[in-house]
């Protein structure tokens, strides 16, 4: 059986990793670079790098950081997503060193550019991102650049159950930033679909991601700011899930015995 992961996220904004609060409140943390080496030596399973002003200021893809964080190097996968607008930029973020892209933004773009680039990187490599709200009961998708929540159109259901992406990015969009406080009704409310799904958002070492990693159609827990504080944190994290289903703890070798 294929063991589910623990992915670190490093979110970046104005070229600096920050503390994220439902993406409104940041505060800093530092460099991304020096995160990223952290959490490559101290065992997560994928490094998520998002940098989240990219597509909102139109600048592309922050190809200078993939390539400043894939020279470390890296013996953990990174993940990117920021600025991506087609399979130019796709195929520039998997050549500067990351393994894999998360989009988001053109998911509301009437373009064909999703199938594109899934089609030019393979859906190996493509992860869809979609944070959620409950508004009146009703299961939403937030779009980011628009500030509004819209409903499952069927374009996007489309889009979905088409296999353009490996997975799906399911952040709950109302508890980022709040340990303890991933909502599980946004997974049981979610359009029937075959890719699985990565959780982010309210996500910590407790019951509750202990349930969640349980789920069948979950395949990775996604976590920010709780990973970037002390050495022992995603080993401490594993350890607490105490679940076979997830990976081992390690250290990295790539910094030798600690």
């Amino acid at each position: 059986m294929l063991k589910k992961r623990l992915i670190g996220v490093i979110t970046v904004k104005n070229g600096w990793a920050v503390q994220s609060f439902g993406y409104t409140k940041f505060l800093p943390l530092g460099k991304p670079d020096v995160i990223a080496e952290n959490l490559d030596r101290w065992g997560v399973d994928e490094i998520f790098i998002q940098c989240i002003d990219r597509s909102l200021k139109n600048y592309g893809p922050d190809i200078d950081l993939i390539k400043k964080i894939a020279s470390i190097p890296l013996s953990t996968p990174m993940v990117y997503a920021g600025g991506i607008k087609n399979k130019d930029d796709a195929s520039n973020v998997i050549e500067a060193g990351a393994e894999r892209i998360v989009i988001d933004s053109q998911l509301h773009n009437i373009s064909n550019s999703l199938k594109q680039i899934s089609e030019y990187i393979g859906a190996q490599a493509l992860i869809i991102c979609l944070p959620c709200v409950l508004e009146d009961s009703k299961l939403k998708i937030f779009n980011y650049l628009k500030k509004e929540s819209i409903e499952f159109s069927d374009r996007i259901m489309q889009i979905l159950t088409s296999n353009f992406a490996s997975e799906i990015l399911l952040i709950d969009k109302s508890n980022e930033g709040n340990r303890g406080s991933f909502d599980s009704k946004i997974i049981e409310m979610f359009p029937k679909v075959e890719s699985e799904f990565i959780l982010f958002g309210g996500l910590d070492d407790s019951e509750l991601s202990k349930s969640l990693i349980s789920k069948k159609n979950v395949s990775a827990l996604a976590i920010g700011n709780s990973l970037n504080y002390f050495e022992h944190s995603v080993q401490n994290f594993k350890k607490n899930l105490n679940c076979n289903l997830i990976r081992e703890p390690f250290f990295s070798n790539s910094y030798g015995d600690l």
